[in-house]
């Protein structure tokens, strides 16, 4: 799947028309839906800052989803 967004306390939106984030907790959601691995690849992966972009990957992480972006496939 195609994570449309960052997951992130983050509240310094960088300047663009649609900035989308979810708080960290809601990797949940992605778990019980049996989400095992998603994409970061798209326009919404700094919405918030660099920080934003770490703290998606912390909580990924932390729920043991995979991602992939760029080259990278964690």
């Amino acid at each position: 799947m195609n994570l449309e967004c960052v997951f992130t306390d983050e509240s310094d939106r960088v300047d663009k028309k649609f900035n989308i984030k979810g708080h960290p907790h809601y990797t949940g959601i992605l778990t019980s839906s049996s989400v095992e691995v998603c994409s970061l690849a798209n326009n919404h992966t700094e919405d918030y800052g660099p920080a934003s972009f770490e703290d998606t990957k912390t909580a990924l992480d932390a729920a043991a989803i995979a991602y992939a972006y760029e080259d990278v496939v964690a």
